[in-house]
């Protein structure tokens, strides 16, 4: 999990708006790898926490990392298919829901889940809930990103993206990281929902480190890619390819 600054503002700023304090909050994530998103959550207060993730291992890593907060109820961790076990867990009480279970390392078919928890999660959310998005700038700019067909950036578009939250008329909120390494999506139904002028002029200095980490180390970096391809046989290029791959 990457956070921010702004983010962390965005999230205390929606549940002061919903009249929801933060330590009668319940935080939802999918993705728990290390669990720091976990310790994120109960560094902020919230009442609890729930975590999704695919991989035993995480689970059972994670179970020892939180042992007393697991005992005590405050921590829940479910192991399984994010876009299967979400229908289970989620109910209207859940205040943010936080996406990251992209990019797991168990089955291709699980691998990008993320185009199912959106599809339930539109369709049942209320408008005391927040959904994040994690890794949004791999999505709307992928092409600056490594990218394959078992990669989880080609399994959702941002074309497609865009057309699944469209149709909702959602409020919409890209946050970025101060370090411009990465951006979130916010998403919610309510409309009143607004992020107050220091935060977005906070946001918007990020957005603009954003622009100069990745458009001037990657953008160049996919020219001379493009460059290199345009110029050598197909044949010769595959022959590179698999032999940087090796290296």
């Amino acid at each position: 999990m990457s956070t921010s600054k702004v983010l962390t503002d965005c999230i205390k700023s929606f549940l002061s708006a919903c009249d929801v304090p933060l330590e009668k909050s319940t935080y939802l994530e999918t993705g728990l790898f290390k669990g720091d998103s976990v310790q994120f959550a109960l560094d902020l207060n919230f009442k609890k926490i729930i975590s999704i993730d695919i991989d035993k291992s995480a689970i059972d890593n994670a179970n020892q990392r939180f042992k007393n907060e697991v005992l005590n109820s405050r921590v829940l961790l479910v192991q399984g298919d994010s876009q299967e076990k979400i229908k289970e867990i989620f109910d209207q009480s859940i205040n943010i829901i936080y996406l990251d279970a992209h990019n797991n390392d168990v089955d291709e078919e699980t691998i990008a889940p993320l185009e199912n928890e959106i599809k339930f999660l539109l369709d049942n959310v209320n408008e005391k809930q927040l959904i994040i998005i994690d890794d949004y700038i791999k999505i709307k700019n992928s092409y600056l990103f490594e990218n394959n067909d078992k990669s989880w950036k080609s399994k959702l578009s941002y074309k497609k993206l865009k057309e699944i939250i469209s149709y909702k008329g959602l409020n919409t909120f890209e946050i970025f990281s101060s370090s411009g390494t990465n951006c979130h999506l916010l998403l919610t139904k309510n409309k009143n929902f607004r992020i107050d002028k220091i935060l977005f002029l906070r946001n918007l200095i990020n957005r603009f480190i954003s622009i100069k980490f990745y458009y001037k180390k990657n953008y160049f970096r996919f020219m001379f890619k493009k460059l290199i391809i345009f110029l050598l046989p197909d044949k010769v290029y595959k022959i590179l390819k698999s032999m940087l791959k090796r290296s």
